[in-house]
């Protein structure tokens, strides 16, 4: 069995078409559990209960304790942090970070990763590699399936992960500048600490859905909160896009930057399970 870890629904509608005999999995509290075959192999796809570090680390666990995991593989969006990725570009994480763990202290944020305690031993963990031998399989696979958008050819390289949003400028270019970086997202290495503390290989699919230069400031104002109501929230975002008409241009790019990553990297993941021997 080969687990597969996406967050957003975009990502899960598009793993779901490629699957055969699709069903409704175990339960797993707000998460949803996809079981099924994809290129001949049986899967469980796990869409988190929610964006972030803890919904992959939850969702990990959960397939990690109801499922004989043979791998794990996150897969799913991830903002550009160079130039020439377009979006649709596939990119294939050989190492995770965890870009935002570390210390705050007088002379600022000092990056340490993952910290653990363990036996009387304090260990900082600030990076995690793919698992050789899946690695060397998306080398073969990346392209026996053409993208709809995008470059045929994968990139391989550093994946970091920050529970934020990174739609600024500055901040992707700090990420690239500290960490090598090709792109960030928000889950997959908490996915990888995870199935690696168990001893399962682990591998990151990942395609653009915004480039380096995309910004979408206040984006926050279009999002609907908890214990809000529908009209409540519609009338705050559509006050905002009175003063800022724009920003509905930028909310249609990145939508449609989504949709296309999700078929992409769902389509990249299907080519590396046809690959596997």
């Amino acid at each position: 069995m080969i687990g597969l870890i996406c967050a957003a629904g975009q990502e899960l509608s598009a793993i779901e078409q490629l699957l055969d005999e699709g069903r409704a999995g175990r339960p797993a509290g707000e998460a949803v559990v996809i079981e099924g075959e994809l290129s001949g192999r049986p899967v469980a796809v796990v869409k988190t209960a929610s964006c972030g570090k803890i919904g992959a680390s939850a969702a990990t666990q959960f397939l990690i304790d109801h499922y004989k995991l043979a791998a794990t593989v996150s897969f799913g969006a991830a903002g550009a942090l160079v130039d020439g990725l377009d979006v649709g570009d596939i990119v294939v994480a050989d190492r995770l970070v965890l870009g935002d763990s570390g210390i705050v202290h007088g002379e600022g944020f000092r990056h340490t990763g993952s910290i653990a305690s363990n036996a009387g031993q304090t260990m900082c963990h600030k990076s995690y590699d793919a698992d050789p031998g899946l690695l060397a399989v998306a080398r073969t696979a990346g392209t026996r399936r053409v993208p709809a958008t995008g470059s045929t050819e994968p990139r391989f390289g550093t994946v970091v992960t920050c529970d934020q949003v990174i739609l600024s400028q500055h901040t992707r270019k700090y990420l690239n500048e500290t960490f090598g970086a090709l792109a960030v997202e928000m889950e997959a290495a908490a996915v990888a600490q995870v199935a690696l503390s168990y001893g399962i290989p682990f591998l990151a699919v990942k395609a653009v859905s915004d480039r380096i230069e995309f910004t979408a400031d206040n984006l926050e104002v279009h999002l609907r909160h908890c214990g809000e109501s529908r009209i409540a929230h519609w009338l705050r975002s559509a006050r905002y896009l009175a003063v800022d008409p724009g920003s509905i241009r930028r909310l249609v790019e990145l939508r449609d930057g989504m949709a296309a990553a999700a078929r992409n990297a769902a389509e990249m993941v299907a080519g590396l399970l046809e690959a596997l021997d």
